[in-house]
């Protein structure tokens, strides 16, 4: 009984695309393309926002999905749930790590405020 009435009602986890790690862009910043997937326990349908954290300057990006004012992603899952979601995170050439950099992921709930967040590492090219 305590399980069920203490366990979270949502998830995150992120998969780093493996071919290639990286992708260096023609103005020099440095894509890593990750799988995420968002688990929502909850009967009722919810919208998270997503963001990456840990490198100042990286920017999340993907396709079909609406931003809030804080440019924040927002990803609508149904009730009891999950949704996939292949996002790229960029680097400017003039911010990137000399080495690997350990980034999280972080969903938030928009109505709740209640957070799930996932590590995972940021690649640079040629390394």
């Amino acid at each position: 009984l305590y399980a069920l009435a203490t366990r979270s009602t949502m998830s995150i986890s992120a998969l780093h695309e493996r071919s290639p790690l990286s992708v260096r862009l023609s103005d020099g910043s440095v894509r890593n393309d990750y799988t995420i997937r968002f688990l929502n326990k909850a009967g009722v349908s919810r919208s998270f926002a997503l963001e990456v954290v840990g490198l100042p300057a990286a920017e999340i990006r993907t396709s079909g999905i609406d931003r809030n004012a804080d440019g924040k992603l927002i990803v609508e899952v149904g009730p009891d749930q999950t949704r996939e979601l292949r996002v790229s995170v960029l680097v400017p050439a003039t911010k990137l790590p000399t080495d690997a950099a350990e980034i999280e992921f972080r969903s938030t709930d928009t109505a709740s405020g209640q957070a799930a967040s996932v590590r995972d590492h940021f690649i640079p090219a040629g390394r």
